[in-house]
């Protein structure tokens, strides 16, 4: 059974979501209303990664859903969390996805090459920039 995934980070690779996921397709860009992205820490790593924060109504995250065979969904990390959240598609339907994120909400920065290739991946989307860009600053970066 083919289940729906939110993601966002290095997961906007596709190349790295098919090898973390062979099952795992494209389905539409998306955004997650009322989250802020920030870069995080499962415990006490050096280096964070990208995760989710609740916000108010007008902030949103940027991702792109992937439809995936369920049984290939893994349980969280330590220090991890999946739920099922609402999820606004680019064409206005609203669906629910497994989302993933961190419990630990220490920011962190992450590592440089992280960064960059969570960039570029915004970029070739249109996603905003400005969003990621603000919470590298937010971090310990």
């Amino acid at each position: 059974m083919k289940t729906l995934y939110f993601a966002y980070g290095l997961s906007l690779e596709e190349n790295t979501m098919v090898d973390q996921k062979p099952s795992a397709r494209f389905y539409k860009f998306a955004m997650l209303k009322g989250s802020k992205l920030i870069f995080s820490s499962k415990n006490k790593d050096k280096f964070g990664f990208c995760s989710l924060k609740r916000g108010t109504m007008k902030d949103y995250l940027e991702g792109v859903l992937y439809t995936v065979n369920h049984w290939e969904l893994p349980e969280p990390f330590e220090g991890c969390s999946c739920s099922i959240m609402d999820v606004i598609c680019d064409n206005g339907e609203s669906v629910t996805a497994h989302v993933y994120y961190t419990n630990n909400k220490n920011l962190v920065a992450p590592e440089e090459d992280y960064f960059w290739r969570v960039h570029k991946k915004y970029q070739d989307y249109g996603f905003n920039t400005q969003a990621l860009e603000d919470a590298l600053n937010k971090s310990n970066y």
